[in-house]
């Protein structure tokens, strides 16, 4: 009978240094470094889709768009690559993360949503800054919407359909939730 490795902690430091050369992004969460998978062509059109649409229209003002590759810190010392992110504090401005985002978006398979829902939207709602995160399917229209109110708490807004809008109150923009899936193609289920 093997024993287990022992398990090797990493400090915050040595994650954030390390990602700076890495050809690898990995995600850090309590000490512990998880490299991440490659995406599919629907959550990769997904990605362009949302980034396109809000670098278009922030472009002229303070906020800054990224799309996979620049990290976000929760106050828990997590470290996530969210697939599109809005910063507009102009002190947040550190070459490899932000720590106060405006707008975050995950684009889910069915394997990565309970991450997502749970894990992950837990995680960046104790974010101060963040106004909304939204949770987006690959595999068929469904768009999730979380808000945080005045008084401190969250709510949930499902889109469903086509012709849905997708309001964004955080940046002032609003798509039609045809535009933001355009080019991305279903499969039939088995």
């Amino acid at each position: 009978m093997e024993l287990p490795e022992k398990q090797t902690r990493f400090s915050l430091e040595d994650y954030l240094e390390g990602e700076k050369t890495s050809t690898i992004r990995h995600e850090y969460v309590d000490g512990q470094i998880y490299a991440m998978t490659g995406g599919s062509a629907n959550h990769n059109q997904l990605t362009l889709s949302l980034a396109a649409k809000l670098y278009a229209h922030l472009a002229d003002g303070a906020c800054r768009v990224f799309a996979s590759e620049m990290k976000v810190l929760t106050p828990q010392e997590i470290g996530y690559y969210p697939d599109v992110m809005v910063c507009c504090d102009p002190t947040d401005r550190e070459s490899h993360l932000r720590r106060r985002p405006r707008l975050l978006i995950e684009i889910v398979s069915p394997h990565t949503q309970r991450t997502d829902h749970y894990e992950k939207r837990l995680a960046y709602q104790q974010l101060p800054s963040l106004q909304e995160y939204l949770i987006v399917a690959q595999d068929k229209v469904l768009v999730d919407i979380f808000r945080h109110q005045e008084d401190g708490h969250w709510i949930r807004e499902t889109l469903t359909q086509p012709d849905d809008d997708l309001r964004l109150n955080s940046v002032q923009l609003i798509l039609r939730l045809a535009e933001v899936y355009r080019n991305v193609e279903f499969l039939p289920l088995d």
